[in-house]
């Protein structure tokens, strides 16, 4: 992720636009589907039927990755940068292949969860056992 963040970040550079914060957003956004189907599994099983509950757990989730990845990628651009200033794969590289990671993780991330739903979540009956576990207990 870091050297994904490298070249978009020299990317936005050369269009003189806000490289550090573009750059963090393009990450949170490849994380956010990346985690996705994991995410989605967990807030299957705290869903009882209310709509308003999963919007706001999933609310919570991508304020989280973006907070995560803004305050880590400004902290850490300058070493960043220094890292993979000299990287053999920036000229080898082209920057399509970077820009095609988000369509990709967004794909794959929902396709995954999907699949995790179908043969997990749906099986096992386990859409809003949380709040029956409590109850039980």
């Amino acid at each position: 992720m870091d050297y994904i963040y490298y070249r978009m970040y020299i990317w936005y550079k050369r269009k003189k636009d806000c490289a550090r914060i573009n750059s963090a957003l393009f990450i949170a956004s490849i994380r956010f589907f990346l985690y996705f189907p994991f995410m989605g599994i967990a807030i299957s099983f705290f869903n009882n039927g209310r709509k308003d509950l999963a919007l706001i757990l999933y609310s919570v989730y991508a304020v989280t990755i973006l907070m995560h990845s803004l305050i880590k990628y400004t902290r850490q651009t300058n070493s960043i940068l220094e890292k993979y200033k000299h990287s053999k794969y920036n000229k080898t590289i082209h920057n399509y292949v970077f820009f095609s990671t988000l369509p990709i993780s967004v794909i794959g991330g929902i396709l995954f969860y999907i699949l995790l739903y179908k043969t997990v979540v749906i099986p096992y009956a386990l859409e809003g056992k949380f709040f029956y576990l409590i109850n039980r207990l």
